[in-house]
């Protein structure tokens, strides 16, 4: 069977009217994959050269602005491909801060998971299988990355997430953010949940009673004092309160960057729904009680 026959049933990729610009790639990348013998290569490696083309070619674009048309698609493909080892070393660098911002609350996910990002580094192949991701990510991300990227551009933007949730978390003392995530739940170290969620959310709720956020403390009068804040529920005043209050917790941890505070606003705004509908029980467990639980 030819290679061309192998790759006929590859309808997703996004440059396929431009087959005659695009097949001759692929064959040069089958050659230089298989060392000039293309002739027992499998469909599904031919598949994924194919998707490793486009990825970089695709990739090229985003990062450079310009469109497809007027330009040959062999040189997108070679300047992909240096955005491509750009990336992965920009992601590296990634990791280094991801490692040494790692708060250290002993979850076996985010210990895995980090071991896992290493292993990627060892194993992606970014001259045959760029859009590959040659790893387990288990640790889940409060915003979690959008499944549409691939390769190390998925791993970059998950470092980048993760090391927001790392700095933030890092303005708590270890013992504190450690007393409430038991209260959250005593097993948190051996279940793949995210971590900086409830830390975020009592940091928030202290922020919008205009106490001391460091503490990591809330008893039930706070939380009753939070339900009748928001009642009767008014979304545009809801809005402007979390805003008010992500503003403080910026300026108490001197979070200056527009990226943190972006994703910090973001994660509260996704409380919205909670906070609208939850119960004033349901309150209590939104923001965690700490002070009255032990450790």
């Amino acid at each position: 069977m030819s290679l061309l026959k192998k790759i006929e049933l590859v309808h997703t990729i996004n440059l396929s009217q431009r087959q005659e610009e695009l097949y001759p790639l692929l064959e040069r990348q089958v050659k230089l994959y298989t060392m000039g013998d293309s002739s027992s290569l499998p469909a599904e490696t031919a598949q994924g050269l194919l998707r490793s083309v486009c990825f970089c070619i695709e990739t090229h674009l985003t990062f450079s602005g310009k469109s497809a048309d007027g330009y040959p698609l062999v040189q997108l493909f070679e300047e992909g491909q240096r955005d491509v080892w750009r990336l992965t070393e920009e992601a590296k660098s990634l990791f280094d801060e991801a490692k040494r911002t790692d708060p250290s609350f002993g979850s076996i996910a985010y210990r895995g998971t980090l071991d896992e990002v290493e292993i990627f580094f060892r194993m992606y192949n970014l001259r045959f299988f760029s859009h590959a991701i040659p790893c387990m990510i288990d640790y889940p991300l409060c915003h979690p990355v959008p499944e549409s990227l691939e390769g190390v551009r998925y791993i970059g933007e998950y470092l980048r997430r993760l090391i927001l949730e790392n700095r933030f978390c890092g303005c708590l003392t270890r013992q504190d953010a450690i007393r409430l995530l038991i209260v959250h739940h005593p097993e948190f170290r051996e279940l793949v949940i995210n971590l900086f969620e409830p830390i975020f959310a009592c940091a928030l709720g202290l922020a919008l009673l205009n106490r001391d956020t460091a503490t990591l403390r809330l008893d039930s009068t706070d939380c009753d004092r939070l339900y009748r804040l928001f009642r009767p529920w008014n979304e545009a005043r809801a809005r402007t309160w979390l805003r008010e209050a992500v503003n403080r917790l910026c300026i108490r941890f001197r979070l200056w960057d527009t990226g943190m505070r972006c994703h910090l606003m973001d994660t509260a705004e996704d409380l919205f729904p909670r906070l609208k509908t939850t119960t004033r029980e349901g309150y209590r467990g939104l923001f965690s009680i700490v002070s009255e639980h032990k450790m």
